[in-house]
């Protein structure tokens, strides 16, 4: 289901701008410059972890907002694509672990 999805986003089938929602993302994608504008402008948020996708076809991209308490994660494709996947509120950093002390 998700490669279905991965692959319509990619030939832009899928609507091209974010929900109007922040909070009911479906899988919603635009060029990447217009979608980072978006997360950094309306949601406050910046990319802060990534990972490359299985077959080093996509980018995915956590962004979150400790302003605001939300969090976005995106798919980036390689034709400059950013795809919105899922996002929600009430981000929390969780605290790193310290080494010798049980939690």
């Amino acid at each position: 289901m998700w490669r279905l999805l991965i692959t319509l986003a990619c030939i832009g089938m899928i609507s091209p701008v974010f929900a109007s929602t922040h909070s009911n993302l479906s899988m919603k994608c635009a060029p990447s410059v217009i979608q980072e504008q978006l997360l950094r402008g309306k949601y406050k948020e910046e990319s802060v972890a990534f990972g490359i996708t299985d077959g080093d076809v996509m980018l995915t991209e956590l962004w979150i907002s400790e302003k605001k308490n939300t969090w976005t994660i995106t798919l980036r494709t390689p034709t400059g694509t950013l795809c919105g996947v899922l996002s929600g509120k009430n981000w929390r950093t969780a605290p790193k672990k310290i080494e010798g002390i049980s939690s």
